[in-house]
């Protein structure tokens, strides 16, 4: 059996490309079984940075500890850095496409609207990378990769630089001609600004098929760089072209004081763009409402909406396809996110999911376990849940509401073999998304919708139509849609709730009415009064009691497991189950209203009897 060539413990499967850095190979990484993109630095390359003020050890190369830095969803991701014996090689996600100059190659020129659609998360990941203090030096087509989703990522930030400490490199030429500014050619220091410029060169030359400036020689180009135009009327003829042209304007400006400046100017002028040019192929929908838009756009510009954006789309996308690779995709999606992978492992092996046997070592293995899509689901929930519990005090008390209300709606599915339960769990999880996203995002307005509604007998949905112009469930359907949430969750999530479907149901209408119930109980808790406590749980087993075959008595009893198993899982979870706020009201409330005592009241003991019912 011929021995496969590694690097470290890293198995080579091909050789990629090589350029003036290093040599790029594909490798297989076999503790963590997946692939991988392996940079093998060049000797003078590796000589330059490998020994700092005359230790013998090796340094960290620049490029590794910038890319480690940077953690967007448009941006390929640095997963690890070695020495191979007398080179030092970086390892990267691996990333199934083509780079935007071989799409040139392929099908040549792009349209305005196609360009638009990869041009937004490119500018938002520059403009990210601008906010940490890093300027990439060499963007261009070829350093541009669209992967199989169409999601562009910019890679190889071989030649980048903090920008707070960057002066010009002599008379040395680094970089790409075609895309370099007029600095790297008249001496004046590069920044931010010279990334603006590149960016617009590329965008030219999608739209155009042939560079802004042209030359055979490096002197050729630099002249034509510093003294040339770009023909912008070679722009197709469109109703964008004005508004477009606006935007390469201010990237190509000679004179950099006049350009664009950073990623995050050169965002706003694409806002604005997209704002006065409405391009309608990049909107998520025909019934997409302006203020849904605008609220888009807001989120659009933090840096972790993208990314929580960016996991969930891939899970759903990649597992929403009807073939038999599905598994596999998922399982590689997962590995991606180090901190997702080892999250998702110990819920498979948690008492959550005690058939598991307490064994499961790896996500291909959970998948033979549960199936894929359970493993979708549980990975949904933690993705949701792991980047949003971060917030405030609030929005952490609100996703543990949350969790709960999907620990009861996996009960109430389980119990009336209406569906799936765990894609029940996920629609009880998410039902509250539009209100969550608000406490993460605007959390002034969630104040203001909080107090409004305490006003109005606890009416959220005209609470947050009067302060946002739109209601809690069409922005969160709106997002839960954009993220490839299945159809059941994004029904559950617009649902106003007022009335059950009833005996005639659908297994769809049966996993929303299921959520609903579960999240308005929860709801409860936070009621300020006793009587309106009281009236409230009357009320809402007025509606579903019938419907979902149950009292108050079993509604005590439901709560109560449920509250055991959110204590079960809170270390699992990472969150202060005695000391949260919503907690402590919810067993307070089952006290009261159960005449009940909880069997467990700190996180991580054994759970009693009233628990296992929901096992």
């Amino acid at each position: 059996m011929e021995q496969k060539q590694k690097i470290g413990r890293y198995e080579i499967v091909d050789r990629i490309g090589r350029g003036m850095q290093g040599t790029v190979y594909k490798a297989h990484d076999p503790e963590l079984d997946r692939l991988v993109a392996i940079k093998l630095l060049h000797t003078g390359e590796q000589g330059e940075s490998l020994l700092e003020g005359g230790e013998s050890r090796p340094a960290i190369p620049l490029e590794a500890r910038i890319s480690s830095k940077l953690r967007h969803p448009n941006i390929v991701s640095i997963f690890d850095f070695g020495q191979f014996h007398n080179h030092q090689f970086l390892v990267f996600e691996y990333v199934e496409g083509q780079t935007l100059r071989q799409m040139l190659g392929s099908q040549g020129s792009l349209s305005i609207v196609e360009i638009c659609r990869l041009a937004a998360p490119i500018i938002d990941a520059i403009a990210y990378a601008h906010g940490e203090g890093v300027v990439h030096l060499d963007l261009s087509p070829r350093n541009i990769l669209v992967d199989r989703n169409s999601n562009p990522r910019i890679m190889d930030f071989g030649l980048s630089q903090f920008s707070q400490s960057y002066v010009q490199q002599g008379d040395e030429i680094k970089g790409t001609p075609l895309y370099m500014s007029p600095e790297y050619f008249n001496g004046t220091p590069l920044g931010p600004y010279t990334d603006v410029y590149a960016l617009g060169a590329s965008f030219y030359q999608l739209v155009v098929g042939e560079p802004a400036f042209g030359g055979t020689t490096i002197s050729e180009i630099a002249n034509s760089i510093k003294h040339g135009s770009a023909d912008f009327a070679r722009l197709p003829d469109c109703e964008h072209k004005d508004g477009f042209t606006a935007v390469l304007k201010g990237c190509l400006e000679k004179d950099y004081q006049r350009r664009l400046q950073n990623g995050g100017q050169l965002r706003q002028a694409f806002d604005r763009f997209l704002t006065q040019h409405p391009v309608a192929e990049l909107r998520h929908g025909p019934e997409v409402h302006s203020t849904v838009q605008f609220l888009l756009r807001r989120m659009q510009r933090k840096s972790d909406f993208p990314s929580i954006s960016r996991v969930l789309n891939d899970i759903n996308r990649m597992t929403g396809e009807a073939n038999s690779a599905s598994a596999e995709k998922l399982a590689n999606v997962i590995l991606r996110d180090y901190a997702l992978t080892n999250k998702l492992l110990k819920t498979v092996n948690s008492a959550l999911f005690g058939r598991a046997g307490g064994d499961v070592t790896s996500v291909s293995k959970a998948i033979v376990v549960l199936g894929a899509k359970n493993v979708r689901n549980i990975a949904n929930s933690l993705a949701y849940f792991g980047k949003l519990k971060s917030g405030g005090k609030a929005l952490r008390d609100a996703m543990v509401r949350s969790f709960l209300g999907g620990l009861l709606t996996r009960h109430l599915v389980q119990r009336a073999r209406a569906g799936d339960a765990e894609e029940g769990f996920i629609c009880g999880l998410f039902r509250n998304l539009g209100e969550n996203l608000t406490a993460y995002y605007f959390p002034e307005d969630h104040s203001e919708i909080a107090a409004l509604a305490r006003r109005n007998r606890g009416n959220q949905f005209a609470a947050s139509r009067q302060v946002l112009g739109v209601s809690y469930a069409e922005l969160g359907s709106e997002v839960a849609t954009i993220w490839g949430l299945p159809e059941s969750i994004i029904r559950s999530i617009k649902s106003p709730g007022t009335e059950p479907a009833g005996p005639s149901a659908t297994p769809e209408e049966k996993l929303r009415d299921r959520a609903v119930f579960a999240n308005e109980l929860c709801a409860i808790v936070g009621l300020p009064g006793i009587e309106e406590q009281d009236a409230a749980l009357a009320e809402l087993l007025g509606r579903f009691g019938k419907a979902l075959g149950i009292d108050r008595d079993f509604v005590c009893r439901l709560f109560a497991a449920g509250m055991d198993k959110l204590a079960e899982n809170a270390d699992m979870l990472e969150f202060d189950y005695a000391g949260s706020p919503f907690s402590i009201a919810a067993r307070a409330w089952l006290d009261r209203v159960g005449g009940l005592t909880m069997t467990q009241t700190q996180p991580g003991q054994r759970a009693g009897a009233a628990a296992s019912s929901t096992s």
